[in-house]
């Protein structure tokens, strides 16, 4: 199914668009008679909350998807050489840049949605399942989780802008196809070359010419 907007209470969906056997391709099973069993197959009382399960799914799984469809659209870009050249698909790339967190937080939304009323599935429910522990430490505890992921994502901030700011440049060929020369460092005196004894220098009249003596 590609797209659906489903109605847990009615047990029906709204509006759906599907594609036969896609979720045996999903399944990694082309025979097109792998098990899709549906939600009112489930008894009530265990079924999760279906809007945000379906809906993280969907995010993680397009998000994915086009994402490698990304990579690939490049691998060819890189072999014609117009990887560095194709303005269009360097915009289309910086549009792209949050998908990846989004697909990863739709990953998170399915798993944690779509796990309740169950911790292990068949065995353990997650009433059963909650530790007794007092205010404080469930505090101190989402507080600390808080601060290690905002850490974590402000170094992943600042090493992409870092990356960003650097950019391409320094592995870019020029229009020949060669790496550029790398520039010379301005911070060091240029050192003059001394000729070898019994030449001349560039720039500089032997002792004949300065004499006025020219041969014919």
């Amino acid at each position: 199914m590609i797209f659906a907007i489903p109605d847990q209470q009615a047990e029906h969906n709204i509006v759906q668009l599907s594609i036969p056997c896609l979720a045996s391709a999903i399944a990694e099973d082309l025979s097109c008679k792998s098990p899709n069993p549906p939600l009112d197959a489930i008894p009530k009382q265990d079924r999760p909350l279906m809007t945000p399960v379906y809906w993280g799914f969907r995010t993680m799984w397009y998000g994915s998807m086009l994402m490698f469809g990304t990579l690939f659209y490049a691998t060819i870009l890189r072999f014609r050489r117009r990887l560095w050249t194709a303005r269009r698909f360097h915009k289309f790339l910086v549009w792209l840049a949050p998908l990846g967190i989004l697909a990863i937080l739709g990953g998170w939304v399915t798993a944690e949605t779509g796990r309740p009323p169950w911790v292990v599935y068949g065995y353990l429910r997650t009433s059963a399942a909650v530790s007794h522990l007092a205010p404080a430490q469930l505090v101190f505890s989402v507080i600390g989780f808080c601060l290690m992921y905002a850490v974590m994502l402000g170094a992943y901030i600042g090493y992409i802008v870092h990356t960003v700011r650097i950019g391409p440049e320094r592995d870019r060929p020029d229009a020949a196809g060669q790496p550029r020369p790398e520039q010379p460092d301005q911070s060091r005196p240029a050192l003059r070359k001394v000729p070898a004894p019994g030449t001349i220098a560039p720039g500089m009249a032997s002792p004949e010419m300065a004499s006025g003596e020219v041969g014919a």
